[in-house]
């Protein structure tokens, strides 16, 4: 992806993660995407973390194995380690949360050995970055485009077929598995794929995730710890998520135009409560300060700075820190 491209000012770019991040809670959306927020300091240990620091240390270790994902893997655990804050941080909880991540990445490649689950796995492309026109215009005529990085698509050995593949950390396989036909990240990839294939390229038939269950693999622990799950996607059901997803981003459009237009924020993209606040939302401490008349402008300056909700998009930028949330439950 060139920078000339998402530097475009003709074109308005949403990307799945902004487009989830919307629907999730717009309260949310708008600091992050409209204003542009980053957290000046954010916990090192927990559900977004570990599963960042899993998910690149298996991205590096494709090709190369388990040596550089462990070496990549301990390089992110000694940043996060010096970044750790004795006032914000739980210390201890940290190193437990690591040693069981490492062990983690390392198993998942003792279960490949022993299952000879990649062998013979062709890696088609990784990290491509692709960008499609939804054929909408906000009403400051810019073109709207869908902006995607598909991180792997891989050729099954015995179909032939090209599929996605992801990385999944969860607590209980079953947690993952019932909801997968629905993921909405590798149907993006999907449509941004179609759309830019060249004439006689073969599009992907669906998507493999690899799911590493979040355990010691102490004594106690019972297998299995890793599983591979596979999901097909028919034209007929990228075609409906096509439409819906263009109506989605329509009225996300709409709501960053009535923001511009002089609409309270507070009211245009209100928040939605959940359970998954306390862990997902940087915002959590101070939302309710949006609404009982504190100061949330001084607590906004004081805990977060401007950034570009399209980092991650830009070139070879790949670093953990520039991640939007990792595939976590």
């Amino acid at each position: 992806m060139t920078e000339e491209l998402i530097d475009n000012p003709t074109r308005r770019f949403v990307s799945n993660s902004e487009l989830q991040a919307f629907k999730g809670c717009r309260r949310r959306w708008y600091l992050t995407y409209v204003r542009g927020l980053k957290a000046k300091r954010v916990r090192e240990h927990g559900p977004l973390p570990l599963g960042n620091r899993v998910h690149a240390a298996l991205e590096l270790g494709e090709g190369g194995g388990v040596v550089p994902a462990l070496a990549e893997y301990d390089r992110l655990a000694d940043a996060g380690r010096a970044r750790l804050d004795p006032n914000w941080d739980d210390q201890k909880a940290f190193e437990k949360e690591n040693d069981m991540g490492r062990l983690m990445v390392e198993g998942y490649y003792e279960w490949l050995a022993e299952t000879g689950m990649d062998q013979g796995v062709e890696v088609v492309s990784v990290e491509e970055a692709l960008s499609t026109s939804l054929e909408l215009f906000t009403h400051d005529g810019l073109e709207v485009f869908l902006l995607g990085k598909m991180d792997k698509r891989v050729r099954d050995p015995f179909s032939k077929q090209i599929r996605f593949m992801d990385y999944k950390t969860t607590k209980a396989f079953t947690d993952v598995s019932s909801t997968l036909q629905l993921n909405e990240q590798l149907k993006t990839y999907g449509l941004l794929e179609r759309r830019n294939l060249a004439e006689g390229e073969e599009p992907a038939t669906g998507a493999v995730f690899e799911l590493l269950r979040k355990v010691g693999r102490s004594a106690s622990s019972k297998p299995p710890f890793y599983k591979r799950e596979e999901i097909a996607y028919s034209e007929t059901e990228l075609r409906s998520f096509w439409f819906r997803l263009r109506e989605e981003v329509q009225d996300l459009v709409r709501v960053e135009e009535r923001i511009a237009e002089g609409v309270s924020h507070a009211a245009a993209a209100y928040p939605r409560p959940s359970r998954d606040c306390t862990w997902i939302c940087p915002y959590f401490s101070g939302c309710h300060m949006f609404d009982d008349g504190s100061d949330v402008e001084a607590w906004l300056e004081d805990n977060f700075e401007a950034t570009d909700p399209l980092l991650r998009y830009r070139d070879e930028n790949r670093h953990p820190d520039n991640e939007g949330p990792a595939n976590d439950n």
